[in-house]
């Protein structure tokens, strides 16, 4: 989140020539970054109801 600000505070705040392409790699950058916290995030919750499952399966079947 703090990049995504940053990238907004540089792009707003300095007007050079090339302010407005840093802005939007340091922008890019923590979309992408953050894309990837949500995709670890999903994949331990994804991994976290495999467990489950495979608990409750051995409980009703085994």
């Amino acid at each position: 989140m703090a990049i995504l600000q940053f990238a907004w505070w540089f792009n707003y705040y300095h007007d050079f020539e090339y302010a407005h392409e840093l802005g939007c790699v340091l922008l890019y950058t923590g979309i992408a970054m953050l894309l990837g916290v949500l995709a670890s995030a999903l994949s331990r919750v994804a991994r976290a109801l495999e467990n489950i499952g495979q608990l409750l399966a051995a409980k009703l079947f085994g």
